[in-house]
């Protein structure tokens, strides 16, 4: 039981970094596509910062409804479980819930903040040309 209870908070450092991961590749992903659509805004007038500032708050949008989710939905799962199965100790309280979904509305915005910066990087006939090409 011993280095058992060793290697849980090993397993929960790796689950974190890697739900860090699917975070910043989820915001980062949707980004790519709407390229040309950021480029067209520019070549219209839209600002580089402007264009950020449009990614960016979706990306912290979106990272906010999805971390709430997730969090709710642990909640509810370590109030089933831990009744369920007998001796399991799944413990999950507000303030931990609130914590990862601020921690993953966060993760959210840097990524969404860095992708924004690669398509506001160039100029916006730049950037056209190289969608295009």
């Amino acid at each position: 039981m011993g280095a058992a209870a060793g290697i849980y908070p090993v397993v929960r450092v790796l689950a974190s970094v890697l739900a860090a991961a699917a975070v910043i590749l989820s915001a980062l992903l949707p980004v790519l596509p709407r390229r040309r659509e950021m480029s067209v805004l520019r070549c219209r007038g839209l600002s580089g910062a402007a264009a950020a500032g449009i990614l960016t708050w979706e990306s912290v949008l979106l990272g906010l409804l999805g971390s709430l989710a997730g969090a709710l939905l642990a909640l509810l799962a370590s109030t089933l479980f831990s009744g369920i199965i007998p001796g399991a100790e799944l413990v999950m309280s507000w303030l931990l819930a609130g914590i990862l979904a601020g921690a993953g509305t966060l993760c959210a915005a840097l990524a969404g903040r860095l992708a924004a910066g690669s398509v506001t990087r160039d100029s916006p006939g730049e950037a056209l040309r190289r969608v295009n090409a």
